[in-house]
């Protein structure tokens, strides 16, 4: 059976077997579609809109989705930019970037690894290494585990630690989505962009088309047109010394990717209290409120 939809949600993902999976988030009356599991061949409007036609919310949906749920009486909110390498292209011509890449390799290898019960608690490790590792973590929003079904590579340092790490999963059989970006707090300059550098051109090898670095959250575009969308984009930004958007937009951008906004949809529309339940849900009031007492520390100790 041809799907409905090509494309998935971010962070939803294809796999092999016939029943659909869903985790749901429960946002007052609404219901959250946060993940998914999506049978390879499976029609998307039998597999979710049968069973979630009304009072539902799913994030991370790209124009495609969000234009084929429109029929179905979903409505998208603008929310950010999802950031999409053509791996046809190489983005790896300029010259900042090669030096980058060079600098990075001098550190160790880059290996795919299975997924298996010790390298779930490496990556988790690598998680508490991170430069945000003693922050609240955001919750719902991708696949913050390595799971099965995911692919993991990993830059491995001559030691045997694991200074960086990217978790990848299925869209169609010609795109891949990024769940994880992992680098470590101790991880040299370049770990990262030789890391993307290795992860393009297996892929590529393997013709895929399209590697999806993921969304940004809060970018400015003129896509974001009604008043809920430029205020809800204000008051992100707002909240940049909590989540770095700018930080995660240069290092994404730095791969020229060709930029496609990012909505969230719902049945039958999107209201503030459901917004300000999202994002109570997925922890990003915590990490507002962890790094503002942060900041009131550190003024005090000065």
């Amino acid at each position: 059976m041809t799907s409905l939809f090509v494309d998935l949600p971010l962070s939803w993902k294809r796999i092999p077997t016939q029943e659909p999976a869903f985790k749901t988030i429960t946002l007052g009356r609404m219901r959250w579609l946060s993940l998914a599991e999506i049978p390879a061949h499976s029609d998307l409007s039998q597999s979710v809109l049968t069973h979630f036609r009304h009072g539902v919310l799913i994030r991370g949906c790209n124009r495609s989705v969000a234009d084929k749920l429109r029929p179905f009486g979903f409505r998208s909110m603008y929310i950010g930019g999802e950031a999409l390498l053509n791996l046809e292209q190489n983005p790896f011509s300029k010259k900042s970037l090669r030096e980058l890449v060079r600098r990075g390799r001098r550190h160790g290898r880059i290996i795919e690894v299975p997924f298996n019960e010790e390298n779930r608690l490496k990556i988790e490790r690598l998680k508490t290494e991170s430069p945000y590792g003693a922050r609240p973590q955001l919750r719902h929003l991708f696949r913050s585990q390595f799971e099965s079904g995911l692919r993991c590579f990993i830059f491995e340092h001559f030691d045997g630690d694991w200074l960086a790490a990217i978790t990848l999963s299925d869209v169609h059989a010609n795109k891949v989505q990024t769940e994880l970006l992992l680098r470590s707090k101790h991880a040299p300059a370049g770990i990262m962009e030789a890391l993307v550098q290795s992860v393009f051109d297996r892929l590529k090898k393997e013709q895929k088309k399209i590697w999806s670095l993921g969304e940004v959250p809060f970018l400015k575009d003129r896509a974001a047109r009604s008043f809920k969308e430029r205020m809800t984009g204000v008051a992100g930004r707002r909240f940049k010394f909590a989540y770095n958007y700018e930080g995660l937009f240069r290092f994404k951008n730095k791969f020229s990717p060709r930029w496609e906004p990012v909505y969230i949809c719902a049945n039958p529309g999107i209201n503030y209290l459901s917004l300000v339940r999202l994002f109570i849900k997925s922890n990003f009031f915590k990490l507002i409120a962890a790094q503002m007492f942060r900041k009131k520390q550190t003024l005090i100790k000065v």
